[in-house]
């Protein structure tokens, strides 16, 4: 019975891990393309990160996050660290992004 209880809190512990994440809110103050495919998102916050050509998700992150820089709606950004520092430059390890919609 004990065997079962450790292998549980063993599987609990690494689980757990696996969804660490921080989240970010801040606007989009410029976007750069270029360097060899590699989209750059500049934040209001002074943070920055940058997805590659072959990071699936590069095509929607982009039409949203252009659709958030021309309408100054703010955006979460979440990055794979947990507790990762916001205002950090030039990260790579970007999940996804949430857009907000404006309220009226």
């Amino acid at each position: 019975m004990n065997y079962f209880k450790s292998i549980f809190i063993s599987l609990a512990l690494i689980s757990s891990n696996s969804f660490a994440a921080t989240d970010c809110t801040t606007t989009i103050d410029r976007i750069w393309a270029g360097d060899e495919g590699y989209i750059w998102f500049h934040l209001n916050n002074n943070g920055s990160f940058k997805m590659s050509s072959t990071d699936l998700d590069q095509k929607s992150i982009l039409a949203m996050g252009m659709t958030a820089l021309t309408t100054g709606n703010s955006i979460v950004v979440r990055y794979d660290e947990d507790n990762a520092d916001c205002t950090s430059g030039n990260r790579d390890d970007l999940r996804g992004i949430y857009l907000y919609g404006r309220t009226l």
